[in-house]
């Protein structure tokens, strides 16, 4: 019912994410049970928030509760250019971000919500990151890619991004290292190779490096 904001969710899908086994009849009593738990909690705490009732579906009313997601959210898009000016106040939105959506509790349905906001907090990232570059702070743009790989370790751009920075400031071992960890990554998790282009970049920049370590100064 958070996940839904406002809007009503019926009963029946309640039933379908939570007590899927069960049949109608105990599903129902659970669920009654659970919003009738639910609404206590709420009431002993003094929360204003509400859980209405209509015939068929339930909906949360938050009466003017804040969601940290939309406050996060709400403060991301009231930020369009990095300038040195607002620099700091980016940094406090992408620090605001600590992981996924419901990250802990692993529930299908908001993995179109998880992956939107990633996608958000990683185009700010990169926005960031360009700023950096911009100025010729590399490092600092490798430390933002460095902590956003922690973040989200299963994203490839993130490990290219590095791999052009560290190529960028010299150091060799660490495009190797990005590179290497990329493939293990794919290869475990997705059980894929690296995107063709990212391949072929690597592949461009052994042939540089040795050319350039066999040409003497």
């Amino acid at each position: 019912m958070l996940h839904h904001r406002a809007g009503f969710v019926r009963k029946v899908e309640l039933l379908e994410h939570f007590w899927p086994e069960s049949n109608p009849k105990d599903g129902l009593s659970q669920l009654y049970s659970t919003i009738y738990q639910i609404r206590k909690t709420l009431k002993s705490i003094h929360c204003p928030i509400k859980i209405v009732n209509s015939e068929n579906a339930y909906r949360l009313d938050l009466n003017g509760a804040l969601l940290d997601v939309d406050e996060w959210e709400s403060k991301m898009k009231g930020m369009s250019l990095v300038t040195k000016e607002a620099f700091p106040d980016f940094k406090q939105a992408l620090d605001l971000y600590k992981g996924d959506y419901f990250e802990k509790d692993d529930f299908w349905w908001t993995e179109t919500e998880q992956n939107r906001l990633r996608l958000l907090w990683l185009d700010y990232v990169k926005r960031l990151a360009d700023f950096f570059i911009f100025e010729e702070d590399n490092i600092e743009a490798i430390m933002l890619y460095l902590r956003a790989q922690k973040v989200h370790p299963f994203e490839e751009d993130i490990y290219f991004m590095l791999m052009q920075l560290y190529d960028t400031v010299g150091e060799r071992d660490s495009v190797i290292r990005e590179y290497k960890h990329l493939k293990e990554m794919l290869q475990e998790e997705f059980g894929s190779l690296p995107s063709e282009h990212i391949q072929k970049w690597y592949q461009n920049w052994e042939k540089r490096t040795l050319f350039n370590q066999s040409t003497p100064s």
